[in-house]
Formats: structure tokens, sequence, C-alpha cells
């Protein structure tokens, strides 16, 4: 069925598992209905989902939109800070295999096509940025920084937090690092190196987070779902 009439049905959650232009045309009618739990978060890169992003933080709606972490570790300690506004600079690089790259035609399209060619060796860096421009160049590989970019909020967001996307043939992973530098000196580095067959998009591992987060956002709306003041929020799980 068109999703145009999903309003006919009656929903509790929503999965979105397809692509992001889905998120970004329907986000708003999927919140009218039920709760939506998006899993290609790097949709809210897009402007045009600002405003509704911003209805369900402000309370505004009923209805909250979940995102899972996906590759991200530390999520909610970054989440923390950032409520506190001790949270100054974030940066997250992404290595993959090159093969492992989906991305969309421009510059990084152009170093990662040089660099399939011409079988080059070592680690090459296709794309560094802010992450609502990276998002624009690799929609279906950087949803981990996607949602590191929600976490940061209201501190940094997608136009403050740095992200650089790598190839390296030698790489038989996924390799996730997060620099978080806070107020009078704080600084975590994390990394994260969860394995993966040559070309795949999305490690092993994240499949389980994927799974545990679909899980812990029905938990929450079970929760939830009968309170009379129930309003929308942007959760990370």
């Amino acid at each position: 069925d068109s999703l145009d009439k999903i309003g006919d049905q009656d929903l509790d959650i929503i999965i979105e598992v397809s692509h992001p232009s889905t998120v970004i045309k329907y986000a708003n009618k999927f919140l009218e209905v039920a709760n939506l739990f998006v899993g290609s978060p790097s949709a809210f890169a897009s402007k045009d989902l600002d405003e509704c992003v911003h209805a369900v933080q402000t309370g505004k709606t009923k209805n909250s939109i979940y995102v899972p972490v996906g590759a991200l570790w530390g999520s909610r300690d970054i989440s923390r800070l950032a409520e506190m506004k001790k949270l100054t600079a974030l940066n997250i690089t992404m290595k993959k295999h090159p093969t492992s790259y989906r991305l969309e035609e421009g510059e990084a399209k152009t170093v990662l096509d040089r660099v399939l060619r011409e079988e080059t060796e070592g680690e090459t860096i296709l794309f560094k940025g802010t992450v609502r421009e990276l998002c624009k160049h690799a929609p279906n590989n950087v949803n981990t920084m996607a949602c590191l970019a929600l976490a940061s909020s209201p501190s940094l967001g997608f136009d403050a937090v740095i992200g650089c996307i790598v190839s390296d043939p030698a790489l038989q992973s996924h390799v996730i690092e997060v620099d978080v530098v806070g107020q009078n000196g704080f600084k975590v580095q994390t990394i994260r190196d969860n394995p993966a067959g040559v070309g795949a998009v999305t490690g092993r591992a994240t499949f389980d987070s994927f799974l545990c987060s679909i899980l812990e956002a029905c938990q929450i709306f079970e929760h939830s779902k009968h309170s009379k003041t129930r309003v929308g929020k942007v959760i990370i799980v």
C-alpha cells in the first residue's frame, strides 16, 4: 500500500529501514499516527526536518522519534555533556575497506573511484567536513555520525561535529574513532573495531545493536503509552 495512506492504520511504532529520503518525505505524516523508529538517521542532516525534530524535542507532539545508536559508543555520556553545556568539540572518523562505501556522486566518490581504479594501498581520506556535509556524500554509510550529531545537541549538532571517512584496503573490520572534548581539558577517545566482510556496509556487531535498539524503543513505548501527559521526545536507544 502507499505510504500516503498510512494514517488509515492503527499503529504504535513505525520502524523505518529503507532510505533517508523516506524519512525526509514522510516523517511528519508518520509522527501524526505513531512513534517513529528511524533506521536511517542521516536523514536528519536535511534541514527539511529541522522543524519536525524541533517540534518533537520541545514536546509539541505526543509521539516520539527513536534513533538507534548503531556503531556509536558512549552516546549517553555525550548526551549528558551536551545537556550540561560542557561539550565543546566532537570529531568522528570512520575507516572501512573501500568496497564498503556507497557514496553519492561528488567529491568523496571521485576520490573513492580513484582509490579503487588505482588500487591505492594504505589509508586515504575520502572526505572530511561537518556531519551535515558528510551525510550528503554518504547517506548509507554515516548513520553513526548522524546519531552522534543528534546526541551532541543542543551544544553542537550537525554543523559543528566534524566527520571523516577513510578507506583502507587492508581492513577486515569497520573502525569508528570518536574524540570528545569538554570543558577544562576534559577529553575522551573511543575506538570501536567491528569485524566485517569485505564490501559489507554494516559490521556484524551492529546488527545485534540495532535489534537491541528496537527492543528498547518498544519497552519505552510500553511504559509511556498509558500516560495521560505523554509528550514526544527524541530518544537515542
